[in-house]
């Protein structure tokens, strides 16, 4: 696993928690100071929330989603529905359905690379491409805020990271992306849209610590890595689920332990850890679970 990639994205992931109603302006991340993102406005009781980055000094934007906060209506609606998209690996069975934050992170993207552009040419850019845009842009997110980074990097073909999100191969074949492509494609104000972009190789990569991440199937071009007990639980875990429904035994109840323990990775504070411990650096403080 390069940590040391997830370690570049992580700051900004974890900042975006940061935003909230008390506090609107999410914090600022180094030199990367947060960006207003105009013409946009959340679903009413999705959950949703993302922020927009800009380095003064590279001229590079990072977008950020967040995962789930509380119990809220993002954990209970939003995240079964993504961690339920591979029920197990022996039925063989996928399972995927669409969210408004989906939509929300769709259209937040939008509008920032619509913003990004006007940016450009208030620098002296004049017309500038989905090409140039692209290469100042990079994703990221962590648990439902990776999976939502993950389709909104297939949308636009961005760099950057899901931290322990699940996968969405599922969802960007449904009607509802595919909407928003030709919605895109039809906007004369971005010149040279794809909608079909492919994800090069090593520029998005998707990282499990826990079984939220082993959840779902990840992108054709994603660098997928997961660590041991993140692969060992998920498998462990659904093979006993399945027994122990076919059953009726204690099987079940076992398989789901060992999904339970798995999930006690799955927090920043907890993946803060594992990086610095595998990158032999100082601990830099506990983080908030």
């Amino acid at each position: 696993m390069n940590y040391q990639e997830i370690l570049k994205y992580f700051p900004f992931a974890n900042a975006v928690y940061g935003k909230n109603d008390a506090n609107p302006t999410p914090i600022p991340v180094g030199n990367s100071a947060p960006v207003v993102v105009e013409n946009f406005a959340s679903t009413a009781g999705s959950g949703f929330d993302g922020a927009l980055y800009k380095n003064p000094a590279t001229g590079k934007y990072t977008l950020a989603f967040a995962g789930s906060v509380q119990l809220g209506p993002d954990w209970l609606q939003a995240d079964p529905i993504l961690a339920a998209q591979r029920i197990t690996a022996l039925t063989g069975e996928w399972i995927g359905s669409w969210h408004p934050q989906m939509t929300d992170a769709l259209n937040f993207a939008y509008a920032a690379v619509k913003q990004i552009r006007r940016d450009l040419e208030t620098s002296g850019i004049q017309n500038p491409t989905m090409d140039q845009i692209r290469e100042r842009l990079d994703v990221t997110g962590h648990s439902l805020g990776g999976a939502l980074a993950e389709v909104v990097a297939k949308f636009f073909g961005l760099p950057g990271a899901n931290i322990d999100g699940p996968g969405v191969s599922t969802l960007v074949g449904l009607s509802n992306f595919t909407q928003m492509q030709n919605t895109v494609a039809a906007d004369s104000d971005l010149p040279g849209f794809q909608s079909n972009y492919v994800l090069q190789p090593g520029a998005f990569t998707a990282n499990a610590f826990s079984i939220v991440g082993m959840a779902g199937t990840h992108l054709d071009g994603t660098n997928f890595d997961a660590e041991t007990k993140a692969s060992a639980s998920f498998y462990a875990g659904s093979t006993l689920v399945v027994l122990g429904l076919q059953t009726g035994g204690l099987a079940s109840l076992a398989g789901l332990g060992v999904l339970v323990n798995s999930v006690t990775d799955h927090p920043m504070g907890g993946i803060l850890g594992k990086i610095e411990q595998a990158l032999n650096i100082p601990t830099v403080g506990s983080l908030p679970t």
